[in-house]
Order: C-alpha cells, then structure tokens, then sequence
C-alpha cells in the first residue's frame, strides 16, 4: 500500500467507560439509544493521536459510531462524520 498526498486518514478508540457511582460500575452512556447491556456494546471516538485535529471535549466527548443492544436480536447502530 503507498501513501497517496490525497488521502485522509484517521484513527479511533473505544470510549472509556467512567465510573457510575450510583450503579456501583463502569457505564457507557448511549443516549437512550440502547436497552440492554452486552459485551457487544461499544462507542468508538476519534483517538488522541490525531494532535491538533482533535479538541479535547472531556465529559461532553460525543461518540462518532455507537453500536448497542436494544433487544435479544435487535442492535442500534449510529454513526456520523467521517463514517
């Protein structure tokens, strides 16, 4: 594979869960979007290495692709920008 000028490239990483203290875990939030937990789950955000092209959000990090459970066959899959 060469590297062409033109092409943009870009890297993700699964979000970190933070820890609910009311729940007694580390949790995810899916926006209401998901209803039902499973090791499946996950939300990926642009990676830290991309530098000067990533602002630092904090707790207002909106995930770019959210994959979750919504019943035993059903999954939600959001996505956006640059997907």
């Amino acid at each position: 594979m060469r590297n062409d000028p033109d092409t943009i490239t870009h890297k993700f990483e699964n979000m970190q869960p933070r820890y609910n203290e009311a729940r007694g875990c580390y949790t995810l939030n899916f926006y209401g979007r998901v209803h039902k937990a499973s090791a499946r789950n996950f939300q990926l955000v642009q990676s830290a290495d991309e530098g000067d092209e990533m602002e630092e959000m904090g707790d207002n990090e909106m995930p770019l692709l959210t994959h979750g459970k919504i019943s035993k066959n059903e999954f939600n899959l959001d996505y956006r920008a640059p997907f």
